[in-house]
Parts: C-alpha cells; structure tokens; sequence
C-alpha cells in the first residue's frame, strides 16, 4: 500500500465517506486492509462506497437478514442502518462475535462472508468482510493493549 494507492482511491471515495459522516483518515482505514489483501484499489474504492450506501439505505431484505442474526445471536450482534464511524465500529463488533466457531454460538467465518456477501453484494462482500475483519482484529488488539496497560498501572 502506497501513498499513490491511497490517491487513486480519493476521488471514489470522498463524497461517500463525507455523506457517510467519515473522515478521509477512517475512509482510508477502510480501504487500506482490501488493497492490502490484494484487491485493487480502484475496485476496493468502489466496493467502499457501495458498501456505505447500502448501510445507510437498507434493503427490506438486509433488515430481515439482520434481525434474523440479532434474534439468533441476541445482544453478540448488535447492528442497524446509521452513518459515522459508530457504525462501522458496531458492525465490527458484531462481525467480532459473528465469527466465534459455530460450536461457540457464532456463525464461524463462512458464514461471515455469506452474511456479507448478501448485505453488500457478491462483488462487494468479500472486499468489506476483508475490511472489517481487520478493523475487528484491530480493536482487539486495542483492547487487549489496554487490558493488559490497566493491570499493570495497578
């Protein structure tokens, strides 16, 4: 991932991000995991803004899909429609224990790719699951970091 990478993703991605309620820094949080991953950028851009419209004007079909997985997963999967950066943390979160081993009450990562295939489309599904499992991941690390600060300052 380079500066140019980041450059060409830009114009894609601004008026999504701003209407979306995003600073150009948490838009590019976004995007830096999928081209990391291999996805071109332009496609990975695209796939952002996309995927932004779609969570702020859910399909009937997306607020059936997610109400099914609040109602099988209870408070482990807490998502709606919204903008912000609240929004994508939340959906992190919820893809966090949407990813628990089937055996642990979550739908495991196959069914992490499904869910977000269906929410944001077949082209778009694997380049935000990419996104936010690495937001997810990340947060984690922030927690456990913090976790681990906190005991030690005792």
């Amino acid at each position: 991932m380079s500066l140019r990478n980041i450059a060409d993703a830009f114009p894609e991605v601004t008026a999504a991000a701003t209407s979306f309620g995003l600073s150009m820094t948490e838009a590019t949080a976004l995007v830096l995991p999928m081209v990391a991953a291999g996805f071109q950028v332009g496609a990975s851009a695209n796939s952002m803004k996309v995927s932004l419209q779609r969570m702020v004007a859910m399909t009937k079909q997306n607020t059936e899909i997610l109400s099914g997985l609040h109602d099988a997963l209870g408070k482990d999967f807490e998502y709606s429609a919204g903008v912000g950066m609240h929004n994508i943390q939340q959906l992190a979160d919820a893809y966090a224990n949407l990813v628990k081993d089937v055996s642990k009450g979550g739908k495991g990562k196959q069914g992490a790719l499904e869910l977000f295939s269906r929410l944001f489309g077949v082209r778009q599904g694997p380049r935000m699951e990419t996104a936010i499992a690495q937001l997810a991941a990340f947060q984690k690390q922030l927690d456990t970091t913090g976790t681990l600060e906190s005991t030690v300052a005792k």
